[in-house]
């Protein structure tokens, strides 16, 4: 029970102080899962009941079938952008753009032809 605690405890941790990497977020998240899957498994050992150990197979499946979908969605994320980095920087609302920054996202002018 106690290894349990200190799984679900790193797994927060974890998750808390890797804001930036995506993929030690998934980590975390499937480290307490783990964390809850053993603390099932210890319990229904202890009380001597087959449903506990049942649930945390279904558990592990569900665990499972998240890293497939998040990982899927990474590969998607880093055709699109390049890289899977998380820029958890707030962008500015339009009033306080400046020139620069809409210069880049507005289209230039179209060039005239001399003679």
């Amino acid at each position: 029970m106690n290894l349990s605690l200190v799984l679900f405890l790193i797994g927060i941790l974890g998750f808390i102080l890797n804001r930036k990497n995506i993929i030690l977020m998934i980590i975390s998240i499937e480290l307490m899962l783990l964390a809850v899957t053993l603390l099932v498994l210890i319990s229904s050992y202890a009380f001597d009941d087959i449903a506990g150990q049942t649930y945390s197979i279904y558990i592990i499946a569900i665990a499972g079938a998240e890293s497939a979908i998040g990982l899927g969605i990474l590969v998607a994320y880093y055709r699109l952008r390049g890289n899977i980095g998380l820029d958890l920087t707030p962008v500015p609302p339009p009033a306080l753009r400046t020139s620069i920054q809409c210069s880049i996202i507005q289209p230039p002018p179209p060039c005239s032809t001399r003679p």
